[in-house]
């Protein structure tokens, strides 16, 4: 195998560049209505549209506060450990600055978690809908009174949402000291 010295080098590289000058010389007499463009603005949106109507589960365990908030607008499942947060229905629009507290954003959640047993004991793995009531993780928490026992809440605003998420964060992060 040869090498090639630095001057072979940069002569390739010189002539390589000169071609693509000389080719794109050809390209002048093209009218620019005559190029069709690398991908379809047809296949962009259908990919938009994939994506916003997508069921699939965002994993947002190390997320922040302010990437949390931008994953409940763009994704309804949100896993946090065993715990899964599934968003049935927003109300309203992302909050803005300008817009008044009464016209923000609100949704109805159901949240799950993930046991490896069944109440008799057998092993699985399935998701159960949480009751907030007899996990004792979850007690004194403001936000408890938005919750029924099948784990769903109704209009609950997207900063408590947000607060629930952060403390289910701290629970899987502390689990080791229980």
């Amino acid at each position: 195998m040869t090498s090639l010295t630095k001057e072979e080098y940069l002569k390739l590289i010189e002539d390589a560049y000169s071609q693509d000058e000389d080719e794109m010389d050809d390209y002048d007499h093209i009218p620019e209505s005559a190029w069709i463009p690398a991908e379809s603005p047809a296949k962009d949106q259908m990919n938009r549209a994939r994506a916003a109507s997508s069921q699939g589960v965002i994993d947002v365990l190390k997320y922040r506060k302010e990437q949390i908030r931008d994953a409940l607008y763009k994704c309804v499942n949100l896993k946090i450990g065993e715990f899964v947060i599934h968003v049935e229905e927003y109300h309203g629009r992302p909050a803005i600055k300008k817009m008044p507290p009464a016209a923000q954003l609100t949704m109805d959640i159901t949240v799950y978690q993930e046991k490896y047993k069944t109440p008799l004991g057998a092993p699985c793995k399935m998701s159960y809908k949480m009751d907030f009531s007899k996990d004792d993780r979850f007690s004194n928490r403001p936000w408890l009174t938005y919750f029924n026992a099948q784990g769903g809440a109704h209009n609950i605003p997207v900063e408590t949402v947000v607060d629930i998420i952060r403390w289910i964060q701290n629970i899987i992060r502390l689990s080791a000291f229980m």
